[in-house]
This record gives C-alpha cells, sequence and structure tokens, in this order.
C-alpha cells in the first residue's frame, strides 16, 4: 500500500462489502478534500467519518438491488 491508497478491514459478520461499496460511493468524500496542488483526503479526516448501517439481512438485500 502506497500513501495513495488505504485498506478497509471489514468484519463480514457485521457488514457486507457490496453494501459499503454503495455506501461509501454515495458520501460526497469530497468535502474532505484536502490540499492544493495534491487533492487528498486524509486518514485522520477518515476517523471522523460515521456510517450508520443497518441489520446485516437488510445491507444484503440493499445490495442485491443495487
Amino acid at each position: 500500500i502506497t500513501n495513495l491508497s488505504i485498506i478497509i478491514e471489514l468484519n463480514e459478520a457485521i457488514a457486507d462489502k457490496h453494501f459499503l461499496y454503495y455506501a461509501l460511493s454515495s458520501l460526497n468524500l469530497r468535502r474532505l478534500d484536502s490540499g492544493s496542488a495534491q487533492s487528498q483526503i486524509t486518514i485522520n479526516d477518515l476517523k471522523h467519518l460515521r456510517l450508520q448501517i443497518p441489520a446485516l439481512q437488510e445491507q444484503r438485500e440493499i445490495a442485491r438491488l443495487l
């Protein structure tokens, strides 16, 4: 991993990776963007990001529909 990439460790007992993909894709993460010459979102900014996720079965159903 370089300083331009982030890995998310996912506990699949509580979160569906497809649901998480759609949830993160729907957020306006550009609001966290800092830097002028090189656009970036820092890990510190991401630490403050909170997602509300439904029960696992509901996540799977939402991801299946999307």
